[in-house]
């Protein structure tokens, strides 16, 4: 499986730091997916679930940047594009897959990058929705914070805007259409903690984003957001 994908992102420009980032972002989200699956004592098949749509969650993001030179998903719901891409173009027949479990794989990679989780009558598509909405905040994170590998969010010296200040000191996760600054949006990283669904994932969650917060230029504008995010786990007990 992962030598399909490894086969698939050489078509694109690995030498673009772009592409070998998501490609990396997606080996180790899979790995994620893996472990926290079992830490949560997912059945050995959800496990295997987890981890394909870890690796193929941004399967989209390829073809997205070659089309757009972007990853803004103003252009086009890199999501959406994957599962078009998988299912309609047939990229899944490379993955070896049994068609048995297209349904859960596409639906969680549409559900991961929704503003709210979609609940479905399904529980086993629900667990696996949670649990790549989790896995792939905590690499963002780690991308961002720890591997420092993401520039395009450096902050300045603009101001944050209250509805997005309010929305992260009050546990809400922040809504797009409220971003307005450059510091805006290195403040919506704080409110990314409120849309984690699995307790087991808040720590590893937190300390990426301490290590985020100390990557910043102007941290007195960022330590109410983080403090925020230390008394809402503390509030989970964690």
């Amino acid at each position: 499986m992962e030598g399909a994908f490894r086969e698939y992102a050489n078509t694109f420009d690995m030498n673009d730091q772009r592409i070998a980032q998501k490609y990396n972002h997606s080996i180790r989200v899979m790995n994620l997916c893996e472990k926290y699956a079992k830490m949560l004592h997912f059945s050995d098949e959800e496990v295997y679930l987890a981890k394909v749509i870890g690796l193929l969650h941004d399967f989209g993001r390829f073809e997205q940047l070659k089309r757009f030179d972007s990853y803004s998903d103003k252009n086009i719901d890199h999501a959406l594009l994957g599962v078009n891409l998988l299912f309609d173009e047939g990229y899944i027949d490379r993955f070896n897959i049994d068609s048995k479990y297209y349904n859960v794989i596409k639906n969680a990679i549409l559900n991961h990058n929704t503003k709210e989780l979609k609940i479905s009558s399904d529980e086993v598509e629900n667990k696996l929705s949670k649990l790549i909405r989790d896995t792939d905040k905590i690499d963002i994170m780690y991308s961002l914070g720890v591997l420092r590998e993401l520039t395009i969010f450096s902050d300045d010296d603009s101001d944050i805007s209250k509805e997005v200040f309010d929305s992260v000191i009050n546990y809400r996760v922040v809504d797009k259409k409220d971003l307005k600054t450059k510091n805006d949006r290195v403040a919506i990283k704080f409110g990314f903690i409120y849309d984690i669904n699995y307790s087991l994932c808040l720590k590893e969650f937190l300390e990426n984003i301490e290590e985020y917060y100390n990557t910043l230029e102007h941290k007195e504008k960022f330590i109410r957001l983080l403090d925020a995010n230390r008394n809402y786990i503390k509030e989970r007990g964690i």
